[in-house]
């Protein structure tokens, strides 16, 4: 009885044969784990063989910033606003400056003289070295100058000491 017990053990643990055994034994297990990274890494490789990725050319951006300098009339007295505008477009070749006050210029870097108090709606518009579909070139901005100083009166001095 106990040769038969054996024997039964015995031929259990032979091994087996063929690629249906092979697939099954547990030593391939982590081969098959790599098996699908392995075929994701032939692809990318064999994929993009032959295709090159290209930079695409820069675009144009009108851009501006501006200083105000406060400039009294020495013949009236009154407060004119003398504007200093620095183009900082990228890739423009010409310029069209609207300074909302009936100017124009088509300097890169003008400066304006406003002789009165107002919103004035200043427009750079640049012409492009490409034309291109991602290119901005327009770029509006609002000047409000004011020359008056308001001070608010309040009945309650410890609110203005708060504020």
């Amino acid at each position: 009885m106990n040769n038969k017990h054996i024997n039964r053990k015995q031929s259990s643990s032979k091994p087996r044969k063929g690629i249906g055994a092979m697939l099954r034994t547990k030593d391939m297990l982590p081969v098959f784990r790599l098996l699908p990274l392995l075929l994701v890494a032939g692809l990318v490789m064999f994929s993009c063989e032959d295709e090159e990725i290209s930079i695409p050319p820069a675009s144009t951006q009108a851009n501006f910033v501006y200083e105000v300098e406060m400039v009294p009339d020495e013949e009236t007295g009154a407060i004119h606003y003398m504007v200093s505008f620095e183009n900082q477009s990228i890739e423009a070749v010409a310029y069209h400056w609207d300074f909302g006050n009936g100017n124009t210029s088509t300097e890169e870097n003008p400066v304006e003289v406003y002789t009165q108090d107002g919103v004035y709606e200043v427009v750079l518009t640049v012409e492009p070295r490409q034309d291109l579909h991602y290119n901005n070139l327009e770029k509006v901005e609002r000047l409000a100058l004011v020359s008056t100083i308001f001070r608010e009166q309040f009945d309650d001095p410890n609110l203005e000491t708060d504020f």
